[in-house]
C-alpha cells in the first residue's frame, strides 16, 4: 500500500491566494483521490468549514483580508476540533514547535517540492483513524 492510499476520498479544503501554487496542490490531492475545494481567502474558506465532509484543511499563512491562515486554523480547530490542518507558509521557522501544535497537525515551508508536499500529507496520516502510521 502506498503511504498516501489512505487519502483517497478525503475531503480538503485548499486555502491559498497564490493562484499557481493553489492550482499545483488541487491538482496534486485530486490525483491522489481527494475530493478538493479550493478558495483565497480565509472568509470563504470559513463557509465551507461548516460541511462535516471537509476532513482537512491545507491553508496558508499569509492571506488577504481580516483572517490570515493562522486565524483560520485557530478558528477551524474551535469549530471542528477533528478537523486536521496544514498550515503552509515561508516564515513557519519563526513559529516554536509547541505554537505550530496549538495551531496546526503539520506545518510546512515555502517554497515546497511536490515530495515534500507529498511527504506532509503522509505525515497527516498519524491524525487519522485507519490510516496507516
Amino acid at each position: 500500500m502506498r503511504k498516501l492510499d489512505w487519502l483517497r476520498g478525503l475531503s480538503v479544503l485548499v486555502v491559498e491566494d497564490n493562484e499557481l501554487i493553489r492550482a499545483v496542490e488541487v491538482d496534486l490531492l485530486r490525483a491522489l483521490g481527494c475530493d478538493v475545494a479550493a478558495t483565497a481567502n480565509a472568509e470563504d474558506a470559513l463557509a465551507s468549514l461548516d460541511d462535516p465532509r471537509i476532513a482537512l484543511l491545507i491553508t496558508d499563512v499569509r492571506l488577504p483580508g481580516p483572517f490570515d491562515g493562522i486565524a483560520l486554523s485557530l478558528t477551524a480547530k474551535h469549530r471542528r476540533p477533528e478537523l486536521r490542518v496544514l498550515l503552509v507558509g515561508a516564515d513557519l521557522e519563526h513559529l516554536p514547535p509547541e505554537d505550530l501544535r496549538a495551531i496546526a497537525d503539520e506545518g510546512m515551508r515555502k517554497p515546497f517540492t511536490v515530495g515534500e508536499f507529498e511527504e506532509h500529507l503522509a505525515n497527516l496520516a498519524r491524525h487519522f483513524d485507519g490510516a496507516p502510521a
